[in-house]
């Protein structure tokens, strides 16, 4: 029995953008894997002669990317009176995919926020 894994549509060995180690024929381990790395993968997998059937399989990889910082809160204000109305900003720099924020006050979960969010970092505004 052989084993093939594919990404990007090619055998993939050992590359620049992971090696391939630890592997037999039910298992492959992939090293020094980067965000590129993320895609579809493919499986491979042939049988001996005379018959030499085969079967893929295909399934999705997501390299997640673990922020070194911890979230950045903005207010727009550090000293306010009862009733005022603030604006707090959280961010998540360098987190891929984006992380989830949650807002406490007063050491009680809220949800009444707004949220934006692009592909770099989760934007959440409590007003």
């Amino acid at each position: 029995m052989s084993l093939g894994v594919f990404f990007g549509g090619q055998n993939t060995v050992n590359t620049n953008a992971m090696v391939i180690s630890r592997s037999n024929s039910r298992k492959v381990t992939l090293r020094d894997v980067e965000r590129e790395t993320a895609g579809i993968f493919k499986c491979e997998v042939s049988a001996d002669a005379p018959l030499f059937h085969t079967d893929m399989r295909s399934a999705r990889l997501l390299v997640a990317d673990i922020p070194d910082e911890e979230p950045v809160l903005r207010t727009d204000v550090h000293k306010i009176t009862p009733g005022a109305r603030i604006s707090a900003n959280c961010t998540t720099p360098g987190s891929f995919p984006s992380m989830n924020v949650t807002w406490y006050i007063n050491d009680q979960e809220t949800d009444q926020i707004s949220m934006t969010e692009n592909s770099e970092t989760v934007e959440s505004e409590k007003e």
